[in-house]
């Protein structure tokens, strides 16, 4: 797991504030042990530090999907002490970040940097950053695949001068509020891109292939991409392209004219979705969506309820051809460097090849054009 270092004596780089704080492992594997503090250690606050009082050292990631308890099922998640008088809406890590350090830090290593946001009005302009985990304990894979897509994307989007990504902007608790749910719409509903990196992980030690049709099984996916839907002009989905010994990041927007990605499985799971939760069938949907860890099922659960019952949960439509269509005039895709050797280096998984007759599989429709048999109402 991760260990954060905190309360530490000032290093010469202090005074640099995207410095990244010591961690174990940069790319997620667990962390040797860190020495103990000592209490006057443990008390010292840096200048940046946006929190009246510093956390107690966690030995976990700040990711929602982290595991929540050990194998006797006791809570292993310290809970930190924050002063919550006001607490922000959200935070923002800074896209500088990123792009200085090519890392995705963690909620506790970053916490003094991060940009609160007071109120919805004053948002600054942020990507909104949607993925799977590799792995329970691992945000990113060896090869930083993640961390250099979004390095690629928020060197080249102009304007853009944070980003929301769940490791870095929220901190984990053994109780997720449901209202905290509610809440992550509304940080959506607010972002200027929404990002989606849909690759699934067979091993941290091998680079990871795109799979669209995986992200949209997780749960924690799901209820994002319900809310990127709203607005799919936003939506810009990454995918690495190879180009001669190197590789590009493609951030494609929809509609796509890529017959590949599969993109009717994300009408395919927002239909799935409305089934299960109008229908009140629970069952169904655990069977359907999976979590890392399994309590937090039943989150996502009581506020899809809530957010049905109040009627912003399923208020609009979506058709097939607002994800595909067969035209190449219509797709746009953006094009920029990874400049990730590792990455380049590394030996490729075998991808299944395609028959030129094999048609994309849709459990709805057949047809590229169709408008109604694949409504989200």
């Amino acid at each position: 797991m991760y260990r954060a270092a905190q309360g530490k004596k000032a290093s010469p780089r202090a005074n640099d504030p995207f410095a990244p704080q010591k961690i174990g492992s940069i790319t997620g594997f667990p962390a040797t042990a860190s020495p103990p503090l000592s209490p006057s250690e443990s008390q010292q606050k840096t200048e940046n530090d946006c929190f009246s009082t510093a956390p107690p050292e966690i030995t976990i990631t700040s990711r929602r999907d982290s595991p929540t308890t050990n194998g006797s099922g006791k809570n292993n998640i310290e809970e930190e002490n924050f002063d919550e008088a006001l607490p922000p809406l959200a935070y923002l890590l800074p896209a500088e970040y990123i792009i200085k350090h090519g890392v995705i830090p963690s909620f506790i290593e970053c916490k003094s940097i991060l940009h609160p946001v007071k109120t919805w009005s004053s948002v600054p302009r942020f990507i909104f950053a949607s993925h799977t985990w590799p792995s329970k304990f691992a945000v990113d894979d060896t090869f930083r695949t993640k961390a250099s897509i979004l390095r690629a994307v928020l060197l080249n989007l102009k304007g853009i001068s944070f980003i929301w990504i769940d490791h870095s902007c929220t901190r984990k608790r053994a109780i997720q509020p449901v209202e905290s749910f509610v809440n992550l719409t509304a940080i959506i509903s607010k972002a200027t891109r929404v990002v989606i990196l849909p690759f699934r992980s067979d091993s941290l030690t091998v680079p990871p292939v795109f799979d669209l049709a995986a992200y949209t099984q997780r749960a924690w996916c799901v209820f994002e991409l319900n809310a990127f839907m709203r607005s799919p002009s936003t939506v810009r989905i990454a995918k690495i392209v190879p180009k001669g010994q190197k590789s590009q990041v493609h951030l494609i927007s929809l509609p796509t004219n890529d017959i590949d990605m599969r993109v009717e499985s994300i009408l395919e799971t927002l239909q799935l979705l409305k089934s299960v939760v109008q229908e009140n069938e629970k069952p169904k949907f655990e069977e359907a969506y999976l979590t890392s860890v399994p309590q937090d099922k039943d989150y996502i659960w009581e506020a899809l309820l809530i957010l049905n019952s109040r009627k912003t949960l399923f208020n609009y439509e979506r058709y097939h051809g607002d994800l595909f269509v067969l035209s190449s005039a219509a797709a746009v895709v953006q094009e920029f460097d990874l400049n990730n050797a590792l990455y380049d280096k590394a030996p490729k998984p075998k991808q299944v090849s395609k028959s030129k007759d094999q048609k994309p599989a849709t459990s709805s429709c057949h047809n590229p054009e169709c408008v109604v048999q694949c409504v989200i109402s």
